[in-house]
């Protein structure tokens, strides 16, 4: 007896399965999926700054090392940091030009100096590699307090935009 008095009260899958409404689309959604998708890229970066503090290290060498200027569209004027080196594993040789996984290093224009004369061409450096995937590499291991700062600014966005999402497809319905 108990069991029918269950199924009776499950209501019709068709109810229970959401269609696709494209003209239910809002702002919210699109803000949702950006927040996600950049949510995600600030925790690849995070694992993979703390993963290369315990990558193994050989020595290498600085081949490129300038400061680029660009233009944001603003006008205001940006400044990064341009160093790749060579690298041997194995007996094979790579490139990389990725010095770090820090976020925010070298935006103004004394920052990404000071990073260049640190690194000028032709200095021997040590190059933290990925034993998974050798073509991974940087010059400074670990994570910076950016990092931790947009992944919680994301997290707190990504949550909070998700509930809105949720929040307003329930009064839709």
């Amino acid at each position: 007896m108990e069991l029918w008095r269950i199924t009776q009260s499950v209501p019709p899958i068709d109810s229970i399965i959401m269609t696709f409404d494209p003209h239910q689309l809002t702002v919210w959604h699109f803000a949702a999926l950006f927040t996600v998708l950049f949510w995600i890229y600030a925790c690849r970066l995070l694992q993979l700054a703390y993963a290369s503090v315990r990558w193994p290290t050989v020595e290498g060498t600085v081949t490129k090392s300038r400061v680029v200027e660009s233009t944001r569209d603003s006008g205001a004027a940006v400044w990064q940091p341009e160093v790749q080196f060579q690298y041997e594993v194995a007996g094979k040789s790579y490139f990389g030009k990725t010095f770090s996984y820090k976020l925010n290093r070298g935006t103004t224009a004394g920052d990404s100096a000071r990073i260049v004369s640190d690194y000028p061409e032709g200095r021997t450096v040590t190059v933290f590699y990925n034993p998974a995937s050798l073509r991974r590499a940087v010059l400074e291991n670990g994570a910076g307090r950016n990092n931790w700062i947009v992944f919680f600014i994301t997290t707190f966005f990504a949550v909070g935009v998700t509930w809105a999402v949720f929040f307003q497809s329930k009064q839709i319905h």
